[in-house]
């Protein structure tokens, strides 16, 4: 810089500041504030080569401020950077003034974030250079990185929790489902085996009904072996449609069966009443096919037998637990049993006895007015999830 006419001038790293005027002594001041200041001031000239460095910028780039004299920007620009370093000496070229953020590298290799806001230096209207300020943003952009890798961190955090709770909860959904298969194994196991004994048992049954019913028409015998084993089938007819292979709501499968005896007796709407009391309890297979057997003799013996010439009538069905078991009531308000019916139905009462026997059931008989049979037997119950 030029100095006024008779005054002296001092020179520190290419920066001339004139003293011995007024001018001069508020020029030293400017000089000893631009080397106090904590950004970096650069000052170029041609070839964009450093003219004068402050203090601030020597220790950001790790050089004396003499050392740097001569050299350039981009002999500190990260390489990445480097295009945008260029892009702002066109701009500066053409006599704009710009900021932009660079990374520049100090002299011992560590990367320095920086935002350099620059103007043009002009002599005779050409740009001969630039002034530019360095801000040092490293602080800024290292707090930047720390909180982004703490969120970062934090979200792995959260994601292997859940990720670790849903391992667990596929853990103990694996266990739960070979826990059932093997449970559905062994209840499958167990219905081959009670289909196997219901064959024999209707094998016995057809057996039974040859020797029994001597008098009776070949169509009737056909049709009492069909109900009961009916009765058999629609115990694993409910079963099929069932989550639970082990046990049968009872409520439907006994509004099944007598549906099906109204309906295959041909019995006209309104002449014989249903009073239906049955618990939604669920009950075994194996009790489930006596009380089946209960269940079909008893309500076919009193539509075949207690209503005759057309009389009108009620049947009535009540299942309900009782203490530590459970009681079933089958009733009728009919003609009461007679010898005859015993005589003619005496198959049936022998298999409501075995029945009741194969449940370990105690079983009474009310013919006094009209016919009322009491089983009681034990046996766990489960009730209906609401």
């Amino acid at each position: 810089m030029r100095s006024d006419k008779g005054s002296e001038s001092t020179t520190t790293s290419g920066w001339q500041a004139p003293t011995g005027t007024k001018s001069g002594i508020d020029s030293v001041f400017a000089h000893y504030m631009v080397e106090a200041i904590g950004q970096g001031l650069l000052v170029t000239g041609g070839g964009w080569r450093f003219e004068y460095v402050n203090p601030a910028f020597a220790k950001l780039v790790g050089c004396s401020t003499a050392d740097l004299i001569g050299k350039s920007i981009d002999d500190f620009i990260h390489h990445e950077d480097r295009e945008i370093l260029k892009d702002a000496m066109r701009k500066r070229m053409a006599g704009e003034t710009n900021s932009y953020e660079v990374r520049l590298v100090s002299l011992d290799g560590q990367v320095v974030y920086v935002q350099i806001t620059g103007t043009p230096r002009w002599q005779e209207d050409k740009v001969v250079g630039s002034i530019s300020v360095i801000t040092n943003l490293t602080e800024h952009y290292v707090a930047e990185q720390e909180r982004r890798i703490y969120e970062r961190t934090a979200t792995l955090a959260r994601s292997n929790e859940m990720l670790l709770a849903e391992i667990v909860e596929r853990k103990r959904a694996e266990e739960v489902l070979d826990m059932s298969l093997k449970e559905k194994e062994a209840l499958l196991r167990g219905i081959h085996h009670k289909v196997k004994d219901n064959l024999q048992l209707i094998s016995c049954l057809i057996y039974l009904q040859s020797k029994w019913a001597v008098e009776e028409r070949p169509q009737d015998i056909v049709q009492a072996c069909q109900n009961r084993i009916k009765s058999m089938a629609m115990v694993h007819e409910k079963l099929s449609g069932s989550e639970n292979l082990a046990k049968i709501n009872l409520a439907e499968y006994v509004k099944s069966l007598v549906d099906y005896l109204f309906q295959f007796y041909n019995v006209p709407p309104g002449r014989i009443a249903l009073d239906f009391d049955v618990d939604g309890i669920r009950i075994g297979v194996d009790t489930a096919v006596s009380c089946g057997f209960v269940i079909n003799e008893l309500v076919s013996n009193s539509i075949k037998h207690a209503f005759p010439k057309g009389q009108k009538g009620e049947i009535g069905i009540e299942f309900h637990p009782d203490g530590e078991g459970f009681k079933m009531v089958i009733r009728d308000n009919g003609t009461g049993f007679k010898a005859d019916h015993l005589k003619a139905n005496a198959l049936g009462l022998q298999l409501v006895r075995t029945a009741v026997k194969h449940i370990e059931g105690s079983l009474k008989i009310d013919g006094s007015r009209g016919t009322r049979l009491e089983i009681a037997f034990r046996e766990p119950i489960y009730r209906e999830s609401l």
